[in-house]
Formats: C-alpha cells, structure tokens, sequence
C-alpha cells in the first residue's frame, strides 16, 4: 500500500466521496502550541451522516483505546 504522507488532503477527500455513500472524516493536527488545524469533511445523505456521527460516539464510549 502506498503511503499517505505525501497526499493532498482535497484529494484524499475526493477519493473518500468516491468510494463510500456516506462519510465523515474529522481530523486535528497540532500545529504549534497555540494553534491546531480541525478539518471536519462529511459526505451523504443527511441522516446517514448523522447515524456514523452516533456510531462514533457509542464506538468511543465504549472504550477499546490503548492510549485511553
């Protein structure tokens, strides 16, 4: 698999809403120490958006993460 170091994230993104019906993509990346960049890209249907929205939320409150 080719690595994603080097791909623009509109293109990633383009790629993304080609591939699935519906997604959402939320990212943050610490910049500095007083600025972070928050990306949030979904694609779809309204509430299907919604529905992987709530799905994240029971997926991250049932634990499972090493890093906690």
């Amino acid at each position: 698999m080719d690595s994603l170091e080097f791909v623009q994230s509109d293109k990633m993104i383009e790629e993304l809403h080609k591939r699935f019906d519906t997604f959402v993509l939320l990212a943050n990346a610490n910049r500095t120490d007083d600025v972070d960049d928050l990306t949030l890209c979904f694609g779809g249907a309204y509430h299907s958006i919604l529905g992987l929205l709530e799905v994240g939320r029971i997926a991250v409150d049932s634990g499972g993460l090493e890093n906690g």
